[in-house]
């Protein structure tokens, strides 16, 4: 193992996450791990208002599950994902293949894609979603920042198994997408029936 990327054994998690977080991220025993911020950039987007836009197709991230607008232009490549930072969607984890404008939400990629690849740590930070919305501050305007999602726990495991890992995750989370607009068309057309009676 490289040693220039800090591995913390489980038994010492407790010590370094109190240290750095309000509360622990849990883990399994007896497994290695890295924390984000060791393997990955996490970087804060760059503000743009609607003034700014320029007519093109590159998504502009900002504090929700959708694009609200496009832009000629990118601050990322593609192979990243974002978390929104503020708004009801903070905390919002979301996975990007193409170019993106990230504006307020953080980027998320690895550091060295032969030792950890982007779609690994996205498949890791993704699955603790619902911890990640925990850890919104604030009430009337919650938000979140790097500081509060840095220290995520990352399994160490060899690159083929994370490929495989990946490969997995992505078929599921594609058949998830697909049975819930079937879902949300059987609602909508369920609500129009339904008027339709009234």
């Amino acid at each position: 193992m490289n040693r220039s990327v800090s591995v913390v054994k489980t038994r010492n998690m407790k010590n370094v996450f109190a240290a750095l977080t309000n509360s622990l991220w849990p883990v399994p025993e007896s497994v290695d791990y890295v924390l984000l911020k060791n393997v990955a950039y996490l970087e804060n987007g760059k503000s743009i208002t609607k003034q700014e836009i320029l007519p093109g197709n590159i998504p502009v991230i900002a504090g929700g599950g959708s694009s609200p607008y496009n832009h000629k232009n990118f601050t990322h490549r593609g192979n990243c994902f974002t978390i929104s930072k503020s708004g009801a969607y903070s905390c919002y984890v979301w996975w990007h293949s193409g170019p993106i404008w990230a504006s307020d939400s953080i980027v998320v990629y690895s550091r060295d894609e032969f030792k950890f690849l982007t779609g690994y740590l996205y498949a890791c930070v993704k699955s603790r979603q619902n911890e990640i919305y925990s850890r919104q501050q604030g009430t009337g305007q919650p938000h979140i920042y790097k500081k509060h999602i840095e220290c995520i726990p990352i399994p160490v495991i060899p690159i083929d198994n994370q490929r495989e890992m990946v490969k997995e995750f992505f078929e599921a989370l594609e058949e998830f997408e697909a049975q819930k607009e079937l879902l949300d068309t059987e609602h909508d057309r369920l609500l129009r029936v339904l008027r339709e009676q009234l």
